[in-house]
């Protein structure tokens, strides 16, 4: 059964090499940051290393269209419509499966959030870092952020300081990101601001997202049901949703 919406980031670098789960650089980090390339690589997750227990048909349409969106020139940056967020993730692991096979320079990476805004880091130089690394792998590297409100003005689920410096890495092209928002989120904070606007693709998912819900039954269910002895008993099961 499938649930979905998201969105994403990119930066550049001079010289890098790409391993399974971890990215790791030779590039010197911009002269303003004091973080090292092996320090900035604690805060990056190579998605395309952890996909390989996503069924390959799930999702199939939609990690197609996320993936042809960030490998066209332009470096537009995606977001994905998922109005319950339970599968955004495994949409963009897709993603990055894909865009691993097909453009061996370029990864989609997961930010490390713990590790970027640990308590005893400076998050400030962290973030800057962060910035200028992916800026300088000059669009092979694309950012994952869970969720749009990273970059939030309003209500920055990662805190002030780093909505405020994300939201300025991608209103200025520094940086392309995937992430992710209910449609609601989208209209308010990216269709609504005339900065931000440009710089992102709407994915919306295809078809109906969760054949089960409400009033309707699976199709395997329907024909057996239609086909059967009216008199026979179908055993089945409920969701919870259905209950009520």
């Amino acid at each position: 059964m499938k649930v979905l919406t998201t969105g994403i980031v990119l930066l550049s670098l001079v010289s890098s090499t790409f391993g399974l789960g971890r990215i790791t650089s030779e590039a010197a980090p911009a002269a303003a940051s004091t973080a090292t390339p092996a320090k900035v690589d604690s805060f990056l997750i190579d998605l395309a290393g952890e996909a390989g227990s996503i069924e390959h048909n799930l999702f199939a349409a939609e990690s197609k269209r996320i993936a042809d969106v960030l490998k066209r020139p332009g470096r537009k940056s995606v977001a994905l419509i998922d109005e319950t967020g339970h599968n955004r993730e495994f949409v963009i692991r897709r993603a990055a499966e894909r865009i691993a096979s097909s453009a061996a320079s370029k990864r989609i990476l997961k930010v490390n959030w713990a590790a970027l805004l640990a308590p005893d880091e400076d998050q400030k130089t962290n973030l800057e870092a962060l910035i200028s690394f992916v800026e300088s792998s000059k669009g092979r590297i694309v950012l994952f952020m869970e969720d749009i409100s990273g970059f939030s003005k309003k209500s920055p689920a990662l805190g002030g300081l780093a909505a405020e410096i994300f939201y300025k890495a991608i209103a200025d092209s520094r940086i392309q990101i995937v992430s992710a928002a209910t449609s609601e989120d989208f209209k308010n904070q990216i269709a609504g601001d005339k900065l931000l606007k440009p710089k992102f693709e709407m994915i919306e998912p295809i078809g109906d997202p969760d054949p089960f819900v409400g009033e309707k039954i699976a199709p395997d269910l329907k024909d057996l049901v239609a086909s059967g002895d009216p008199n026979s008993i179908v055993k089945l099961i409920l969701q919870a949703e259905d209950l009520n």
